[in-house]
């Protein structure tokens, strides 16, 4: 059997400086200076795109700011099409980019460098891969209060929660304001509190004696 560990991706982010998030840019060819927000992961109902574009009708941030919506997969291509258009009317103000082809591990990783914030305000989750790998690139993350985020939430990581939607653009707005060392220093607490808990090469270990635990049982079964 193949085993396929979830956080080996992350190795090839936290191996990035800050000066390889400019580099990410310029490969998926955004602009290399400025805030890039990203919103979701894909077109599937319970990102709630359509409730996060209503919140943001009155995000009016007083210098640019680049927003992405990831929808790369979910429903069928005219349901993405329609998605898409229904966040561009709605955010005309903001010129939402949507990001509709698939993206490969390489190309997310670079998505993951690239911005400088991601919001995920899924109606239901467990845990976000997405949301790792954002924390070890160096971006914020802002959520939702009622997502079973408890695991990451013992103080080591200062996760931006929302009770809901309407604190989004307001919550947005004092993130662009803050001085960028204090931002920064946050950002590497983060970061460096993800990588003790997730670093892959630390808990391979206990994955591979987790994944090979059914098969011990049963050898000591038969024994018996």
């Amino acid at each position: 059997h193949k085993l396929v560990f979830p956080q080996m991706r992350l190795k090839e982010i936290h191996a990035a400086s800050w000066e390889e998030k400019a580099s990410a840019r310029r490969s998926l060819g955004w602009p290399e200076q400025g805030p890039v927000i990203v919103f979701g992961t894909n077109a599937l109902p319970n990102e709630q795109h359509l409730a996060m574009a209503e919140a943001l009708r009155d995000f009016r941030p007083a210098d640019p700011v680049q927003v992405f919506f990831p929808l790369t997969y979910g429903g069928d291509a005219s349901d993405r099409r329609r998605l898409g258009e229904s966040i561009q009317n709605r955010l005309s103000h903001l010129r939402p980019l949507i990001i509709d082809p698939f993206l490969s591990d390489q190309e997310i990783n670079k998505l993951r460098l690239a911005s400088t914030g991601f919001v995920i305000l899924r109606a239901r989750d467990q845990m976000a891969a997405s949301m790792f790998e954002s924390i070890v690139a160096r971006a914020d993350v802002v959520t939702g209060a009622w997502l079973p985020y408890g695991d990451i939430d013992d103080g080591s990581v200062q996760l931006h929660k929302l009770h809901a939607f309407d604190q989004l653009s307001g919550t947005l707005l004092t993130l662009l304001r803050e001085d960028p060392c204090r931002s920064r220093e946050r950002l590497e607490r983060n970061r460096s509190a993800i990588w003790e808990e997730y670093n892959p090469d630390k808990n391979l270990g206990e994955w591979i004696t987790f994944y090979e635990r059914p098969q011990s049982l049963s050898s000591s079964q038969k024994a018996d």
